[in-house]
């Protein structure tokens, strides 16, 4: 399968941290993501619920910082990256409500899929073999879920076909694409359970979802700018 060469964001000699924090700005917004995300992360392993209810605000803004002080918003590409992390900061922030939360992230996933549907020659839709892996995982989410779903199947059926199809083509972006895609499904299955199947709770749970979330959306905005690079350095 083709991939778009350089999305790991680097070019011959260049080291990756370089690439991925080039300047002081970026590297001061990416620290912020890190330390706010890391806070988050252990507020819900040690089951501060309070804490954990105000960090969830910092995290997506610090990325949204991160991604503009790394690029100027001129590609469609980058744009409907920044729409999706504020539709999920939204879904963090105002997201108490699961049908609301559902709502908000599924608008992300909208805007992800529209990223990345330009690049779908790339992804694994021209592999059928392992296109199946994605379609098995997704409707055996489905299946588990519509039980305890009760009124939200219709929201669960969507929103489970919204970021299957969302993990699908982020493979279009390369192997970082394909790592994003694959955390967010993680992600959104280990929420699915905490919300839906208390019966299969674990413990850290809460941290298990930030973990992967947050380490999503940050892989998912890396391989962006590693392609808008890219397609840039083509055009200019």
């Amino acid at each position: 399968m083709r991939r778009p060469n350089g999305v790991a964001g680097a070019g011959p000699g260049t080291p990756l941290s370089s690439s991925i924090l080039p300047n002081l700005a970026s590297k001061l917004w990416f620290a912020a993501f890190l330390i706010t995300g890391t806070a988050d992360v252990l507020a819900e392993l040690f089951n501060a619920k309070d804490l954990a209810r105000v960090l969830i605000f910092l995290p997506m803004p610090m990325l949204f910082g991160y991604v503009l002080s790394r690029v100027r918003p001129k590609t469609a590409l980058v744009r409907w990256l920044l729409a999706a992390i504020v539709f999920s900061w939204l879904g963090d922030a105002f997201g108490q409500e699961t049908l609301i939360k559902i709502a908000f992230f599924a608008v992300a996933q909208v805007c992800y899929l529209l990223a990345f549907l330009p690049y779908w020659r790339e992804s694994v839709l021209r592999r059928p073999q392992f296109l199946v892996l994605y379609a098995i995982a997704t409707v055996a989410m489905i299946v588990f879920l519509l039980p305890y779903a009760t009124s939200l199947q219709l929201p669960v059926i969507i929103y489970a076909l919204l970021v299957g199809t969302m993990a699908v083509l982020a493979t279009g972006l390369g192997r970082l694409g394909t790592i994003g895609g694959l955390l967010f499904f993680a992600s959104d299955t280990i929420l699915a359970l905490m919300l839906f199947v208390p019966s299969l709770a674990f413990p850290g749970q809460g941290a298990a979802v930030m973990l992967t979330y947050l380490s999503a959306q940050a892989v998912l905005a890396i391989a962006v700018l590693a392609v808008n690079a890219l397609a840039v350095q083509r055009t200019g």
